[in-house]
């Protein structure tokens, strides 16, 4: 197939975080142009872009919750461009500096002024409703979400940290008020915290089935939701977005996301024609690469594969048995036999395409001799080398076995408590209410805009992806440090800083590699080298059918 762009094993969900790759429970480019099989994609002119007809995605599982401010999976944040407009916009496939890559001509804000280190004002677009409805987009509205979005309960509320209060200052105006300087709230505001919902649907229907009703302004709203089945989503044929040539996007009349849970019938569905996107397959990868009927487009270091570790759990709160627990997981193996074969290996939390990214961040490498003789000048006996694990799909997955046998070849046991879906919240995760019944579970993390939306999340004490909440008196100084911090070269240095200690005493997670997302299309994809924003989520408003509407 030809390869556009740059970017595990089955049975895992992806927490807060990832993409979707069959395994999941360095210094390579982010984004770069590069062919295989017998042809090359490239961008579509505005000459021959199509509109109308409809493209169907093959994709593995059903979003569970699409309320942008209390959902906690990574799996449903590309869904979230969909229904949603977001304050603040991006363009560009990789971040290498933060400047530059904020959009204004793809933001619901079509401009905003940086008053004073904190304070921000956002002049919202004219004339923005949400779909098929009278309610207006406005200041009201903007109030009322960010409010939301900073409610104690709300998985938003670290990006949103900085604000101390949103001001309305006319219809089209809002005042963001911080209480510390942030370098970091406008990026921010690319994520889940800037997604505008509709008010009025949301008090109509509940907190809980907004969730699987969701309704905005943006490029696309969904008409149909079958559980466990498909989602269908209907242009927005009045959307205010447009392309770099001034055509109104979205350019379809309709995406269709079909949810089909195996990776062989996914597969055989778009060799079929049944489907025209894949989420890409490790097992297939190679030989639908050398497909010359296929496109690919590939974005490397849209997530991790990590382990997260409550570090108030036996035997976790003994860092040399955390230390042997790293040393023991064999990276290279992982990525030969479960991934594609040429993901980086991971060091920290913060992967190459990330702007703050540094090669020169030393990681654990596999060495279970060394890993056992951490384990015994630990003080623990060898009857504690158990880590209670917990499977966080409906079985235990490929990952987690290989995890298992991995660390096992340093003596490390893995309890596996009960497996059971969504259970990273329910029983590991304390800031999502988790009881802390089991100590660590394997998945992915998808990469932030900023890194400060990776590291935030995890080197505080009361961040939601701190496993255990427990404190990081070493970390989160330098966490709020890099944050308020307007100089670039200083906030890389600072998070070099982090991003070595967390490794060097294992801090809350142990990376195992840098994932690259793929996504396989068939002939009839237009602007397939378009589908990665900066953070590696789709932005599915650029893809267009090339044979146009039926």
């Amino acid at each position: 197939g030809a390869a556009v762009g740059a970017a595990g094993p089955a049975g895992a969900a992806l927490i807060g975080c990832g993409d979707d790759d069959d395994a999941a429970g360095g210094g390579a480019a982010p984004a770069a142009t590069q062919a295989a099989g017998a042809a090359t994609s490239a961008a579509a002119t505005v000459a021959d872009v199509q509109r109308g007809g409809e493209l169907v995605y093959g994709w593995s599982y059903d979003p569970p919750n699409l309320d942008p401010h209390t959902g906690t999976s990574g799996g449903e944040r590309q869904w979230l461009h969909m229904p949603y407009d977001k304050l603040v916009n991006t363009t560009g496939m990789g971040l290498k500096t933060p400047s530059g890559l904020l959009e204004p001509r793809l933001s619901l804000a079509e401009s905003w002024e940086q008053l004073d280190d904190k304070t921000v004002v956002l002049n919202l677009r004219p004339n923005v409703k949400i779909w098929k409805t009278d309610e207006a987009v406005n200041a009201d509205l903007v109030k009322w979400n960010l409010d939301k979005g900073m409610d104690p309960g709300a998985t938003t509320r670290s990006a949103l940290g900085s604000l101390d209060n949103v001001e309305v200052v006319d219809d089209l105006t809002v005042r963001l008020n911080q209480s510390q300087v942030s370098a970091v709230l406008l990026s921010n505001m690319t994520d889940r915290p800037g997604s505008i919902i509709s008010r009025k649907h949301f008090e109509d229907v509940g907190a809980l089935e907004f969730g699987r009703n969701p309704l905005g302004s943006g490029p696309y709203q969904i008409v149909d939701w079958q559980s466990e089945a498909s989602i269908t989503f209907e242009a927005n044929k009045d959307h205010w977005m447009k392309d770099e040539e001034g055509r109104q996007m979205p350019y379809l009349d309709k995406f269709t996301m079909n949810i089909i849970p195996d990776t062989t019938v996914r597969v055989a569905a778009l060799e079929a024609g049944e489907s025209d996107l894949l989420t890409s397959p490790s097992v297939d990868y190679a030989r639908l690469k050398e497909d010359s009927n296929l496109q690919l487009s590939e974005f490397v270091g849209s997530h991790t594969y990590q382990w997260y570790l409550n570090m108030f759990f036996p035997p976790l709160d003994n860092e040399k048995f955390r230390k042997a627990l790293s040393l023991s997981l064999d990276r290279e193996n992982y990525i030969k036999n479960l991934l594609k074969g040429h993901e980086p290996v991971g060091k920290g939390l913060l992967t190459p395409a990330s702007w703050a990214w540094d090669d020169s961040i030393v990681g654990d490498e596999f060495n279970p001799a060394e890993a056992r003789k951490l384990l015994e000048g630990s003080g623990l006996p060898e009857s504690e080398w158990v880590l209670r694990g917990q499977p966080i799909g409906a079985s235990l997955s490929t990952g987690d076995q290989f995890y298992e046998a991995s660390h096992a070849q340093a003596g490390i046991k893995i309890d596996w408590a009960e497996p059971e879906r969504g259970s990273y919240a329910t029983r590991v995760l304390v800031g999502l209410g988790g009881d802390a019944s089991a100590a660590a579970f394997q998945s992915t993390w998808s990469m932030r805009l900023d890194p400060d939306g990776n590291v935030g999340d995890f080197y505080q004490e009361t961040a939601s992806y701190n496993p255990g909440q427990h404190p990081v008196p070493f970390l989160e100084p330098l966490v709020v440090k890099a944050r308020e911090t307007l100089d670039i070269d200083e906030r890389k240095a600072i998070y070099r800083e982090i991003e070595q200690y967390s490794i060097d005493h294992v801090i809350n997670r142990v990376t195992n590699t840098y994932a690259i997302a793929a996504r396989f299309g068939s002939s009839r994809v237009g602007n397939i080298d378009k589908v990665f924003g900066g953070e590696g989520k789709e932005r599915f408003y650029y893809l267009y059918n090339k044979e146009g509407a039926a």
